[in-house]
């Protein structure tokens, strides 16, 4: 089974990030096969508004653009460029490194890629500069980029063979396209129309650059996100129609994805569609017994559903002992730890996951202790920010710490002798994170007139 692990990110643009940073997920330069568990958590760390959420916010919006062809043009991309695009440079690049492995064939590698995007805002609108897909031969990071494609301007080239004539139809297509939707995202609609001209095509094996087109569309699908004060988290899967047509072209390249087909439709109400209510019953199971881990007087999650022709409208009510309470009226703090679920069931089951705050969700025993569940059991990969230090007595076992500090410094934790970042960290002694702070600095802040005149002693 193909399955995808993510190498680097180097992003600018977004919130405060005015400088290229770059976090590297990978300890090695050579890969030829991939180890899921053990490196697979990456801890990101910083004051406030140091850019830590930057980073989640730039995955975000690179994977809307990415995976959504009217992206651009929605309200949520709209909001993120005019309030979070960084106002000194107006633009945003965006850069991802990532790697397909067969899990089933000792993790070897097939091939790494590379995708990055960049856009402007242009007067009261945005428009794409550049896209671009690169192999890197030699399963090595530094390896020689071999172009599959690339967009400057809306003008679209390939480099690759093309013995079926593939590219001059998609050209044709994408005409005047390009430089308000990515190529990336358009995908399953060119897939279609290809098929459609030339349905002999599916008995055919389909060209390398199109293995690597797909590969990239279902990567930045399967990336789950979760931002703090968004209004939802952002987790799907590829889109059945494509990965079966391509699983009928070419079935050894298709990663199995089993990301959970929710969508929220309002305020604890989730719509499921009724093929899937099996798979639905089985995932509030398992949340079950997440959640007994912090409520062990559950006793057990009911599903109230209403229905349509399509559709089961489900909504989970939590038993306990003396009463019954639905989700959506439960704690705040349960309610976080019921919304962090899903994307951690996707980190634990293979996938590239990135939480915002996760400290804000998970108190700090809990945090300490999942981190070293993802790290011992976890098949994929959780990213997440936060200002809790517990995790880094973990991670700094497997030095998957980095600190985002001022203008953008990014500092990557390697041993340090008998030093400890959490130690170092507060003590202002990690560079760019300064942390020249004292409880008496506080004193202009709150103190009354009276308290300053008196010294702030009581009579």
């Amino acid at each position: 089974m193909i399955n995808y692990y993510l190498l680097s990110i180097t992003t600018s643009g977004m919130k405060n990030i005015a400088k290229p940073i770059t976090i590297d997920f990978s300890k090695k330069t050579g890969i030829s096969s991939i180890q899921p568990t053990g490196n697979n958590v990456t801890g990101i760390y910083g004051s406030n508004g140091a850019g830590k959420s930057a980073v989640i916010m730039s995955v975000l919006f690179a994977k809307g653009m990415t995976t959504k062809p009217d992206y651009l043009a929605s309200d949520r991309a709209k909001n993120i460029i005019f309030t979070f695009l960084n106002k000194e440079t107006n633009r945003f690049d965006f850069s991802i490194t990532f790697a397909d492995y067969d899990s089933e064939n000792d993790n070897k590698v097939g091939n790494i890629y590379r995708y990055s995007l960049s856009l402007a805002l242009e007067g009261v609108s945005a428009k794409i500069q550049s896209e671009s897909l690169s192999l890197i031969r030699g399963r090595r990071m530094t390896g020689v980029e071999s172009p599959v494609f690339s967009i400057t301007n809306g003008v679209l080239s390939f480099f690759s063979k093309d013995p079926h004539g593939f590219q001059s139809f998609i050209v044709e297509k994408t005409l005047n396209v390009l430089t308000n939707s990515t190529l990336l995202s358009q995908f399953g609609r060119l897939l279609e129309s290809i098929l459609a001209k030339r349905p002999e095509l599916e008995e055919q094996k389909i060209p390398e650059f199109m293995h690597a087109w797909f590969s990239a569309n279902a990567f930045m699908s399967s990336i789950a996100i979760h931002l703090e004060h968004q209004d939802e988290d952002v987790v799907n899967r590829p889109k059945e129609k494509e990965i079966a047509k391509l699983q009928d072209m070419e079935p050894e390249r298709i990663k199995g994805n089993v990301l959970s087909n929710i969508k929220n439709v309002g305020k604890g109400i989730h719509r499921i569609p009724k093929e899937e209510y099996a798979s639905y019953q089985k995932h509030v199971a398992k949340l079950t017994e997440f959640l007994r881990l912090f409520k062990p007087d559950l006793q057990k999650i009911e599903i109230e559903r209403r229905e349509d022709e399509r559709y089961y409208y489900c909504s989970k009510v939590l038993v306990y002992p003396a009463y019954s309470v639905s989700a959506s009226c439960e704690s705040t703090g349960i309610r976080k730890v019921l919304q962090m679920f899903p994307l951690l069931d996707a980190a634990s089951n293979g996938n590239v996951v990135f939480i915002d705050e996760l400290d804000a969700n998970i108190s700090g025993p809990y945090l300490e202790k999942l981190v070293l569940y993802m790290l011992h059991y976890g098949k994929g990969q959780l990213i997440f920010t936060a200002h809790n230090m517990d995790p880094m007595k973990v991670l700094v076992k497997t030095k998957s710490l980095y600190f985002i500090g001022e203008n953008n410094v990014v500092t990557y934790w390697a041993n340090s002798g008998n030093y400890k970042p959490y130690i170092l960290y507060p003590e202002g002694m990690i560079e760019g994170l300064p942390f020249n702070i004292d409880d008496f600095d506080f004193l202009s802040c709150f103190s009354s007139e009276d308290n300053e005149e008196s010294g702030g002693q009581d009579e």
